[in-house]
């Protein structure tokens, strides 16, 4: 994996998805445990289309989700605001698609926008955010990652080329062993090592192991609140979740 060096994240990329596997399969009995949440449980119900709501004004609505909007609107006693100008809806996707205002008397040209390479810069920073992404260590020292920017540019890319989802997915958790001779499915893998990294290694076994389980616990912890919508950290000592 790429960022980080030393033992404590030595791991054989043979290893890696049978690792997730496993873990896939811990996940099944925390979620739906005897004492856990079971299968009727809000947040692991199939998502399901609600019927559109009849309003009132039917004339302002252009598509379902305005039928939405209005009936809220009508509910509170309120009424829809002006249809912005065309300039002001082109300023609104300039920032919305690239993060940069248009160029005066530029167009809204959705197409280009979408084919710029600010599109990917724009909106990898939100995933980034999620893969807790930093260019130093974080800690006392703090020191610098050199080789940080490989993931972040991967993830750019990945945007900018409408990376499949489910090729996004699989190539961030094990890129490694699916695509060993890719460099982006390399880089990709950076996602399990962008968090918080002591660069101070401890001098006793006990300390090291400690802090090799404090490691695996934020790869865990990350890659189930990214991908599976829950939270894990907690099974770390209690087996109630």
């Amino acid at each position: 994996m790429p960022f980080r060096g030393g033992d404590t994240f030595t791991m054989k990329p043979q290893h890696s998805l049978l690792w997730f596997f496993l873990f896939l399969m811990g996940m099944g009995g925390l979620v739906l445990g005897d004492e856990g949440a079971d299968e009727s449980w809000w947040s692991l119900q199939p998502i399901s289309r609600p019927e559109v709501p009849v309003v009132k004004n039917a004339s302002w609505v252009r598509n379902p989700i305005d039928a939405f909007v209005l009936a809220k609107l009508e509910e509170k006693g309120l009424q829809p605001t002006p249809e912005a100008s065309e300039g002001i809806i082109g300023r609104r996707l300039h920032f919305g698609l690239t993060g940069l205002p248009p160029e005066p008397g530029a167009t809204a040209d959705v197409d280009a926008l979408l084919a710029s390479s600010h599109y990917g810069e724009r909106w990898a920073r939100h995933w980034l955010d999620v893969a807790r992404y930093g260019e130093s260590n974080g800690f006392e020292y703090d020191q610098l990652r050199p080789n940080a920017w490989t993931y972040r540019d991967w993830v750019i890319d990945a945007f900018n080329e409408d990376m499949p989802y489910d090729q996004f997915v699989k190539w961030q958790i094990a890129g490694d062993v699916l695509q060993p001779d890719h460099p982006g499915a390399i880089a990709a893998t950076g996602f399990l090592v962008c968090g918080a990294f002591d660069g101070l290694k401890p001098n006793g076994d006990k300390q090291r192991r400690i802090m090799r389980e404090d490691e695996m616990e934020d790869i865990v912890g990350t890659v189930a609140q990214s991908f599976l919508g829950l939270t894990v950290h907690c099974a770390r000592c209690h087996d109630h979740k």
